[in-house]
């Protein structure tokens, strides 16, 4: 059964942090088993590249501390 939709948020978990990387790069480039791919990040990750939607967020290390005042 393929994956219909994949949000992925702050994070590159899905392609490194386990023992199948080259299968979950098959599954991720092919869109007969992953439709649809959500990555909201401030960093082009491994995994963003097969975003079908990529959305960049500020760092709060790029958020000027004076605007909050």
């Amino acid at each position: 059964m393929p994956i219909k939709f994949l949000w992925n948020y702050a994070g590159n978990c899905l392609v490194n942090l386990h023992s199948e990387i080259k299968r979950a790069h098959e599954i991720l480039a092919d869109d007969n088993l992953c439709e649809m791919i959500v990555v909201i990040d401030n960093h082009m990750t491994s995994f963003a590249r097969y975003a079908a939607l990529r959305i960049a967020v500020v760092s709060r290390f790029f958020v000027d501390s004076n605007q909050f005042l």
